[in-house]
C-alpha cells in the first residue's frame, strides 16, 4: 500500500513520491530487487496510460477495501483467499497478479524502449512467473531461498520438527527477529549459511556504500559530504539540500534526483570547501 507524500524531495512541479506504509522490511536481496523493479514497470504502465489518455488495464481491479485485502492476502499461503473490487465483484490474489503480469509484459514488448532502465526487465518478469507457479502449485519450498515469508516458514517448521511444543512466543521472536535490520541475528545467520540467494556480495555493498550512482544527484552529495568531512566546518546534507552552516552559511539546491550535473550554487559550495 503507498500513498502520495506532500514533500517530493525534488521539484515538486515535476515529480511526486510515493510512499510505502505498510509491510515488513524486506531481507532478501532478490525479493528486494524484484519488488522495486516490478513496482517500477507497473509505474511505467500507468504514466504511459495517461500520457496516451487511456486506461492502463488495472482499473479492473481497484479493491473496494484495501485494508481488508491486505489482511486477507497476509494470512493466505494459497493466494486464493476472495478479494472484493469496487465494482461488486470479487478476485484473489494470484488472479490479479497474473493480469498486471500481463499487463506488464505486454508494455515491455510494445514500450520496452521507454523503461529506463531496462537491463534485468526479463530476469525480473522470469521470477515473478516462478513466484506465482510456486504459489499456485502449493511448492511454497521453491520460495524459501528467495522470499522471506518462504524462509520463515521453512526455519519455524525445522525449528518445529525439533520441538514439536515450540511456544507460540518463540515463533512470534523469530519473526519479528528476521525483520530486524539494525540487531536481527536470524537473517544474517541465513545469508552467511546459503541458505538466502543473494545478488551482491559484501565487497559490492562495501563499495556502494562510500561510493554514489554517478548518474544521479547522490554523486554530487557524496562530493560535498567527502569534501566537508576533510575540513574543519560544520555542514549539514539530505535529499534536496547540502548546507554549509559555519564559518559562513551557503547551501545549494539539488532539485533532480536524476541530475549529476552541478549547478552554479552547488560549485561555489564546493569552491570555498577546497
Amino acid at each position: 500500500m503507498v500513498n502520495t507524500r506532500d514533500e517530493p524531495h525534488a521539484d515538486s512541479d515535476l515529480f511526486r513520491r510515493l510512499h510505502v506504509i505498510v509491510g515488513d522490511s524486506n531481507r532478501s536481496q532478490t525479493v528486494t530487487w524484484m519488488k522495486l523493479a516490478a513496482t517500477h514497470l507497473v509505474l511505467c504502465v500507468i504514466e504511459q496510460a495517461w500520457r496516451e489518455n487511456r486506461p492502463s488495464g488495472f482499473e479492473r481491479f481497484t479493491l473496494a477495501d484495501p485494508g481488508e485485502a491486505i489482511r486477507s492476502v497476509s494470512r493466505d499461503r494459497t493466494g486464493r483467499a476472495p478479494l472484493r473490487l469496487a465494482d461488486g465483484t470479487t478476485t484473489c490474489a494470484l488472479t490479479m497478479q497474473r493480469a498486471y503480469l500481463a499487463i506488464v509484459e505486454d508494455f515491455l514488448t510494445a514500450h520496452g524502449e521507454l523503461v529506463v532502465p531496462s537491463d534485468g526487465d526479463h530476469d525480473v518478469l522470469a521470477l515473478w512467473h516462478q513466484a506465482l507457479d510456486a504459489v499456485e502449485a502449493d511448492r511454497w519450498q521453491d520460495l524459501a531461498s528467495w522470499v522471506d515469508w518462504a524462509a520463515k516458514l521453512r526455519l519455524i517448521q525445522a525449528m518445529r520438527q525439533r520441538d514439536p511444543n515450540l511456544p507460540d512466543a518463540r515463533i512470534g521472536q523469530i519473526d519479528l527477529d528476521y525483520h530486524d535490520i539494525v540487531n536481527g541475528t536470524i537473517f544474517p545467520r541465513l545469508e552467511h549459511g546459503g541458505m538466502m540467494r543473494t545478488l551482491l556480495d559484501e565487497a559490492a555493498i562495501e563499495h556502494a556504500v562510500g561510493n554514489p550512482p554517478e548518474n544521479t544527484r547522490a554523486a554530487l552529495r557524496g562530493r560535498f559530504v567527502k569534501a566537508a568531512l576533510g575540513k574543519d566546518v560544520q555542514f549539514s546534507c539530505d535529499w534536496t539540500h547540502v548546507t554549509l552552516t559555519s564559518p559562513e552559511r551557503m547551501d545549494a539546491e539539488l532539485l533532480d534526483p536524476f541530475s549529476a550535473t552541478p549547478t552554479e550554487a552547488y560549485e561555489r559550495v564546493l569552491a570555498v570547501l577546497g
